[in-house]
């Protein structure tokens, strides 16, 4: 990593890989020259869904529970000029998809219909204004974190203290 680079934590979601997407939203990162690196595939715990998410309302992070509890997800660590702001603005905004431009993650999961990430199907899962009315969980396929500092706290989280001598 050069003194211009900086590394950013993502993680795909249960849906991403139940529905065989993980080389799809990887591409999103490399082709805009970010290198994904640590790729590793993890059963999500109960506790590890506390951990991450209990900042959320309870019944937003029982929702959580149902979503995440004994599934897989994929983390990494994504390496880059601007890496936290490239893969925000990649990943795009993670309460209104359905706003977000095309060629984001989100924005083509929601908005997309010649994008491998969208499917009629779960449109309402990805779509807030749908979510919302039919009182359902929104779904966004990846997250990232929004600063370095929370890259480092998840990337601890998720790999271990035995991360630090890799980042």
């Amino acid at each position: 990593m050069t003194t211009d680079e900086e590394y950013t934590f993502i993680m795909m979601k249960p849906d991403a890989l139940e529905r065989g997407l993980t080389d799809e939203v990887l591409s999103y990162f490399s082709d805009s020259g970010l290198q994904p690196t640590m790729l590793e595939q993890k059963n999500v715990s109960s506790e590890l869904v506390d951990e991450h998410y209990g900042h959320v309302p309870g019944d937003v992070l029982d929702e959580l529970h149902d979503y995440f509890d004994d599934e897989d997800v994929m983390v990494g660590i994504m390496y880059g000029e601007d890496a936290v702001k490239r893969t925000r603005e990649i990943v795009g905004d993670e309460f209104r998809p359905e706003e977000n431009e095309p060629g984001t993650i989100r924005g083509d999961a929601a908005n997309n219909p010649e994008s491998p990430l969208y499917d009629e199907d779960l449109l309402p899962h990805y779509d807030s204004r749908i979510a919302d009315t039919w009182e359902i969980p929104l779904f966004n396929i990846v997250h990232a974190s929004t600063s370095q500092e929370e890259a480092h706290e998840e990337a601890v989280r998720f790999y271990g203290e035995e991360i630090e001598k890799h980042l």
